[in-house]
């Protein structure tokens, strides 16, 4: 996963932050979104690791409500919220990593804040083909990492989880600084 997270990265330009797919349109290109925004890997990686580590499925309605709402403000044309969502990637990750156990309340409130970010920072999907596969790419991510994070967290005392979690946090951070970096023109 972080391997793919890294290509994306890599094929990323500064025209064109988010990755897009040549002659995909509609709900192809919506579900193909999550995987090729890196911030939106991260984090997405990281909250389904997280909401599996615990077993909880309720913040999923959290993440689909968020989504829709962050969907619904791709029309205000916010500015870019890759920042916002690489600091949320580096808390989920951060939390993973420590294996803190978090509350149900506190990660609803993760899983909606994170779907509102990614739903926001969807730019171009105007069409609900666009949306509808976004909502798709999201949750193929999210819960496949849940499925693999419930694996993990009862194998070797739960180590591999927070070897994720700190290759989430330390990703965010090093996604976040080259974000920085090319946002205030450091060579």
């Amino acid at each position: 996963m972080i391997r793919l997270a890294l290509l994306a990265l890599l094929a990323a330009t500064p025209a064109a932050a988010h990755g897009t797919l040549p002659g995909g349109g509609g709900f192809q290109a919506g579900v193909a979104h999550p995987f090729l925004a890196a911030e939106h890997l991260l984090l997405l990686i990281g909250l389904g690791a997280l909401l599996g580590r615990q077993g909880l499925r309720r913040p999923l309605a959290g993440l689909l409500i968020g989504l829709i709402c962050g969907l619904g403000l791709t029309l205000l044309h916010w500015g870019p919220m890759q920042p916002a969502i690489l600091i949320l990637a580096l808390v989920v990750g951060g939390l993973l990593a420590a294996a803190i156990p978090v509350g149900d309340a506190v990660l609803i409130g993760i899983a909606t804040v994170a779907g509102i970010l990614v739903g926001a920072d969807t730019d171009g999907a105007t069409v609900i083909g666009a949306y509808v596969g976004v909502i798709a790419g999201v949750f193929l991510i999210v819960l496949n990492s849940m499925a693999l994070a419930r694996l993990g967290a009862t194998w070797l005392n739960g180590v591999p989880l927070r070897v994720a979690g700190s290759w989430v946090a330390a990703a965010a951070i090093l996604v976040l600084a080259f974000l920085l970096r090319t946002t205030l023109g450091v060579a």
